[in-house]
Formats: C-alpha cells, structure tokens, sequence
C-alpha cells in the first residue's frame, strides 16, 4: 500500500520578499502521469483561461500493484467524523491505467472540458471601496468565501498560511477572493496544489483585466447603475456554481472505455478530492462497494446512508461505475445508487448499454466513443508486440489494424499475441489474418489488468440477449458483416419458399429445417425491428438508412465472435443461403435492383460450393445477382448446374429449362463466348416459337438476346432484321410504354451505330431515354444504361459537349446509385 504524503508547502514557494516581475498567471492542470515521481516544487494547477506552465505532480503512485492512490485532501473532521484522509485513499481505489495506453486524446479532451478546472474571474473598479462592498454584499452567496488581501507577495503569503492551513478548509464551494491584487504577481507561485477552487481577483488597476487573467474579466458598473449590477451578478452566479455532472461512456466491450477513464484520472488528479472506483457490473458487487466505503467513513454500511453521505460532503470527489453493463441494475442505478440533490462531486459512468446515455446531466455529457484511430492503433500493436516502428512493420501494422476496425481488445490482444507466439511475426500474422485473428479472439493478455479475452468480453453482451436476438446475430455472422438489408430478412420471413418452391429431389436439402426454425422464431410472433433494437441496446449493431434501404451492420470483431458461438455450423450456415436466396426480390423495379445490388456483397461472402447446394430456384435467383453486377464467371457456374439440374428432372422442353438456357446464352455473351452464345439462343428461339408462338413474352426476349449475340459476332445485318422484327412484335403485344419494348428500342439503335447509322440511332435512343425516365425513373440501370449510350452515340458523331455532360450525369447517378464498393469477382 502507498503511503499516504503531506505536502509541506510552505517551504515549496518564495517568500513574500521575492520580486514577482511577471505579469498575474494563471493555473493549468496537472498533466504529469502518475508513474512519474512526486517533487516538492509547486507552479500550479489549471485555472480557466490560464497561461500555459508546468506542475509537478504530489501524487502517490503504487507500481507493484498498478493502483494509484487518489486522495489530494481529505474529509474534514465536522464532516465526517474526524476521519483521517490515508483511510479514504485506500478504499475503491482507482487503477492504474494500461502502460500501452495510446491515443485517446479527444475523449481525454472531453473530459477535460466537463471536469474543467475552477475559473479565475477578475473584476476591476478604479474605486476600492466599491469593489470590497460588491464582495462583501454579493460574493459571500455564491459558496464559502475566503478572502486574501493582495496588495503584495507578502500579504498574500501570510493570508494564504492564516487562512488555508489544510486541505480539509477547502469545500467544493469555497471561493477564493484576492482584493486589490498587484498585477506583476502571480498567483500560482503562492497556492498549495490543493487549492483548486475558484478564484475571484479585484483591482484598481486596468492591467488586471487587461493581462492574462482578462479571459473571464469584468467591470463593475456604477452601483447607479442597478441594471448592469444584476447582469454581472448573474453571470457571475453561472460562472461560479458548482457544476454537477454525471457523464457517460457507451459503447461495445473492449473498445477501452475505461482505460481512457483511467487515463484522464492520472492526468488530473489534483481536481479531485477523492477519487473512487465502484464496479457497477452486477448489483452485488455494487452494494459491496458501497458498504466498503461505509466501513471507511465509520457510518453505517446501507447504500442510502452513504449515498446521503456523498450528497452532504462539500468536497469535490468523483465516483467512477464502471461496467453498468446489466439492464436490470441500469434501471434502478440513478435512483437507488448515483447520489442525487445538490452534490458537490463527479460521476462518470461507463456501460454497453445505450440506455446508459439517459443518465448523463446533460447532451454534452455523452460522450461518444467509438474504436481508435489508425495511427493510435498501430502504435498499441506496435507496443504490445514489442516490434520497433520501422516502416515495414508500420505498413504490416496498418493492414492488421484495419483488419481489426481498430477495436482496441482485439489490436491489444493481437500484439500479445505476436509477442507470446515465438512462431508468430507481423508478417506471418498477417499472412495469415484470419486463421490467426480467430485464435486471438480467446487468447488471454497477461500482466495486463482488463481480465476478459476479446471473445469473454463479447460474451458477457451475448449472454444477457434473448434467444430471438442470439439467432439473428449468428444468421448476420454468417454474412458480410457491413450493409446487411433489413429488407432481405422481411422478405425471406414475409414470404419465403413455398412447398411449391422445393422440387421433390429437394424437399430434404441441407439447411431447409433449419431455415423453418429460423422463420418460426423471428419471422412469426416476434417483431424483427424490436430484435435489432435489442442487439443495439448492447452496442452489439448499428442500424443504417440509405435509399429507403436500412441495413444493419457489425463491427468485424464482434461479427467474428457471433459466428464463434454457433456450434452447429453445418446446419446454419446452409439455411443461411436459403434465407438470403429467399429474400432476394424477382422483381424488374429500380427498387428491386438496388436490392439485388446491396446483395452482392453477401452472396460473395459464400464459398460456390455452398451456394450450389441451394435450390434450383435459389441458385437462379443468387445467379441473377452476379450477372447484374458483372460477375458472370459466378454467374455461368451457377447458371450451368441449375439447367443441368433442370434438363435432368424437368427435361428439354419444360419452360423453367428453356429459361435457364436463355439466360446461360446470355452470360456466355457477356463473357465473350459469343459462339456458345449463338448456339445455345437459336435453340432456345427455335423451341420456344414451337412452344410458346412467336407472340408470347418469352419468344420476344429470345429474340432480343440472340439479335444481341449477332451484333456482338459481327451479323449486324441478321441482328437489324431481327430487332426490328422483335420491336414491332413488343408494340404490338405489349405496348410502346412497356420496359421490354424499350430495352427493344436501344438494342436495335445500337445496331444502327454499328452499321454507321448515327442519325437514326440517335432518334430513337433519345425517344427511348425519355420513355425511361418517364416510366422507369431517372435512377434505374435500365435509364442509365440509355443515358450512356446516346453520350455514346453524341460522341460519335462529333458532339462532343453534350456527350460529356450526359456522361458526367451518368457517372454521378451511378456513384450514388451503386456506391463506390468493389468487389473483384
């Protein structure tokens, strides 16, 4: 245990002979660490709008056992008893912050901001006996005044040892007035370090408004003038009061919300008082706390007697719960627990739970924290790994960190890792990330104070949700963990496969039974949007809006603990893709696309080899969603198992089969296989004029897609027959309104171009692009695709400012349509 130390200041200033020849200061903050030594010379602590100079820290520091004891004064004996301060100090003592701590400094600053150190007021009067009759009749109402006579060092240093003999004559209103002061003095050459109360400076003088104490200044009007009186005593009551904050910290576990609470303890330690440290992460540890602090004070060990007793104590304390992680305890925290009324100390309170937040003081006092900065990541991976800052290993850093999300635990317990491991480098762990960023998930630090592995400390989050809100964080795990649509999930729930959706040789595939519990339990009698909420309440997702699109995401380490707890991998995982397939819209609506997109990063999330185990109808649908993004090689594979399946079970002539072809004879033209292409579509033609005639809607996309594999071999006179053809058959039949006829219409304007035909191709692609903006919207592919193609046609025959433009335009509904992920297939 540390041993508790009396500062003798006194003998730690000049004596009131010196000649002060600066102008008046003021005081700043201790920002010396903890670990360093405590020494004898005194400059003072940080006043409101102070000039910036240095403090040594009387702190007592315990390194073996990584606590520090914060007491900086103690109880006065008419408060509490005669209790002596050494026994406070070594009860809920505050611990010692890690020696990795990186970054931060924004929270720190924040922090710094609530808790901020008393200010330094002055007020000038060229009339003394105005500015003492303003003190005497004012000042004496806004706390306990203590008045110093300033006019030199000398009788500043004797009012200061008559009046502030100890730390126990300061309560957390005092006020300190120095009258009359010379502006060449210095206040803070003449102040204990426990003084850190407000100051309140009066003079004669102009400079002492006009020097570096003018930040928060003042001059006292006329005592005619009643009106500017009552605004400077209003102001002064604002700036004066004693400020109550209780300020929360909220957000996932292992983020480090209560190493930077620990940090800015140690930096500021000669604001408070006391300094105490509950553990608020179960009620029983809590009432523990409170009865230990009971037992310290000689007062009955009940939560209300000591809670009233923290209300009562003019002192300026903190108490620190830390880990208010229980809803049930979160409930009653503020009235059974936080003390209440006029208190004249701190509260920080930190918490997975956003509900937390509804017990700050105030907005301001919830502060948002979210995961480290990358400079301030690598750097804690770089310390915990013990590897040098070269630049290799900063560049090898920076991928690890990123792989992270700069979640603190997880970038800790990486370069523990890396350390511990004699195998294991930054190359080798990078090399193999994911192999090895599992492993860490349950690798333990040692000689570090935070007691929980990354996966221990998702646990005590996942192990407080329903069962409803466990299921659905596996099904996410099993996604990509960022953009995950809401939508999907309603409709896989809302409608789902149908028996008439499974063919007979499918009815027992892997993962349908599974799938059906999944429905009956999130689907059915639970609401989906009272889940989510449920798993944000933890910090555990994050519900996004884009488009009319909500989506949900994870931060990548608690994605990859969530897919940790799932136990039975074999059955979950293929429900799974069941569900995504399920909920992929069939449907041609600029709504239904942007869907299919926002898809695309789930279904490439999946091994192929998963993804064909899916139904026929499931791996159509999922084949839909690479092609529209160009990955037709996804695209081909799964579009050549499907029409097997097909040709096997259904045969050649079935219309699902005819359907299959035609969309494999597609995607073989896209990849350039315009070969294949033709051959596959003559056949598909052929039947399905046999079949269906040569009205029906199908025979008309055969046609389409076949003129389209002539134009792109080269038959550009066969494709312009064909097309025409196929056009006046969709006017016809369908209307020159409908979205086929005006896919029509700027395929065949496209084989005009082909065939140097500008100027007609250039009538009917304008004619078309109207249609589509008036009847698909301007932001459909099917219009942008229009739009391109005329800038195209513009270009080609010389006009080349307005294909620029148009161009332009395309380019900007494209990026705001699609975003800018890519995905290389």
């Amino acid at each position: 245990m540390a041993q508790n130390r009396t500062l003798n200041w006194r003998t730690s200033f000049q004596d009131g002979s010196t000649n002060q020849n600066n102008a008046t200061g003021t005081r700043e903050s201790s920002t010396v660490e903890p670990s360093q030594a405590p020494a004898s010379v005194y400059s003072g602590p940080n006043f409101a709008g102070a000039h910036h100079f240095s403090m040594e820290n009387p702190i007592i520091t315990n390194i073996q056992t990584q606590h520090v004891t914060f007491n900086i004064g103690g109880i006065s004996s008419g408060t509490s008893g005669g209790l002596e301060s050494q026994v406070l100090s070594s009860v809920l003592v505050c611990p010692f912050p890690s020696p990795h701590f990186t970054g931060r400094e924004d929270i720190l600053g924040q922090l710094s901001d609530i808790f901020q150190s008393p200010p330094v007021v002055t007020l000038y009067s060229p009339k003394e006996g105005d500015l003492a009759k303003f003190i005497r009749n004012h000042v004496k109402w806004y706390g306990s005044v203590i008045i110093i006579n300033g006019k030199t060092a000398s009788n500043v240093t004797e009012d200061i040892a008559k009046n502030m003999k100890e730390t126990e004559s300061l309560v957390a209103d005092t006020i300190l007035v120095i009258e009359n002061m010379d502006p060449t003095l210095r206040i803070s050459d003449y102040l204990p370090p426990w003084a850190n109360v407000p100051v309140f400076i009066t003079g004669t003088k102009r400079e002492i408004i006009e020097g570096e104490y003018g930040r928060i200044s003042f001059h006292l009007p006329d005592d005619t003038n009643q009106l500017g009186r009552e605004e400077l005593k209003n102001s002064l009551k604002e700036i004066l009061r004693v400020k109550q904050n209780i300020v929360t910290l909220v957000a996932a576990g292992g983020t480090g919300k209560t190493q930077a609470v620990l940090k800015f303890i140690s930096r500021n330690v000669l604001r408070f008082t006391n300094v105490w440290f509950f553990d608020a992460s179960s009620e029983a540890m809590l009432v523990e706390n409170f009865k230990e602090l009971g037992r310290a004070l000689k007062i009955s060990e009940e939560v209300a007697t000591v809670r009233r007793f923290l209300t009562t104590m003019k002192h300026n304390w903190i108490c620190i719960f830390d880990n208010a992680d229980d809803p049930k305890l979160l409930q009653v925290l503020l009235g059974k627990y936080l003390p209440v009324g006029r208190w004249h100390g701190g509260m920080i309170v930190t918490s997975r739970l956003r509900d937390a937040m509804q017990l700050a003081s105030s907005p301001h006092c919830n502060v948002l924290f979210g995961d480290l900065d990358e400079g301030s990541a690598i750097k804690l991976l770089l310390k915990h790994a013990r590897e040098e800052t070269s630049e290799k290993n900063l560049k090898l850093a920076g991928k690890i960190v990123n792989a992270l999300e700069c979640q603190a635990l997880a970038v800790c317990t990486a370069g523990a890792y890396i350390h511990a491991m004699i195998s294991c480098s930054l190359d080798t762990y990078y090399l193999q990330l994911k192999e090895k960023s599992k492993r860490t998930l349950k690798h333990k630090m040692t000689g570090e104070s935070y007691p929980w592995t990354v996966y221990n400390a998702f646990m005590l989050s996942f192990g407080q949700l329903s069962g409803p809100a466990k299921l659905l964080m596996q099904i996410c795990s099993c996604l990509h963990s960022t953009a995950i649509p809401v939508e999907m999930f309603q409709n896989a729930f809302n409608y789902g496969f149908t028996e008439d959706d499974f063919h007979e040789t499918e009815k027992e595939i892997l993962g349908r039974w599974k799938m059906n519990e999944i429905i009956d339990c999130l689907g059915k009698d639970n609401d989906l949007l009272e889940i989510i909420d449920e798993l944000g309440t933890f910090s555990l997702v994050s519900y996004n809006v884009h488009h009319e699109h909500p989506t949900l995401s994870h931060h990548a380490v608690i994605h990859s603990c969530a897919y940790e707890t799932i136990s039975l991998r074999d059955n979950i995982v293929p429900a799974v893709t069941l569900i995504l397939s399920s909920g992929t819209p069939v449907g041609h609506s600029e709504h239904d696309y942007a869907l299919r997109r926002k898809l695309l990063i789930h279904v490439s999330h999946f091994s192929m080899d998963e993804l064909e185990h899916l139904t026929m109808k499931g791996q159509r649908r999922v084949a839909r969603i690479f092609d529209e993004s160009g990955y037709w090689t996804q695209a081909e594979r799964l579009q050549k198992k499907v029409l097997s399946l097909q040709t096997k079970l259904l045969g050649d002539h079935h219309p699902d089969t005819l359907t299959s072809m035609n969309n494999l004879g597609s995607t073989y033209q896209a990849r350039g296989k315009t070969e294949q292409a033709e051959k596959f579509l003559e056949i598909v033609l052929s039947l399905r004029k046999e079949l269906l005639g040569e009205h029906h809607p199908d025979t008309l996309t055969s046609m389409n897609n076949l003129a389209l594999t002539y134009t792109a071999r080269g038959m550009t006179e066969q494709a312009e027959q064909l097309q025409h053809k196929e056009l006046s058959l969709c006017k016809e039949l369908l209307g020159e309104n409908h979205p086929n006829t005006l896919t029509s219409m700027n395929n065949l304007s496209l084989t005009y171009k082909a065939r140097g035909k500008t100027d007609q191709a250039e009538k009917l692609q304008e004619k078309g692009l109207s249609l589509c903006k008036e009847l698909l919207g301007e932001h459909h592919p099917d219009t942008l695709t229009s739009m391109s193609n005329l800038a195209s046609t513009y270009q080609a025959r010389g006009r080349t400012e307005q294909a620029e433009r148009l161009q332009e335009k395309v380019l900007a509904l494209r990026n705001e349509l699609l975003g800018s992920i890519i995905l290389i297939p």
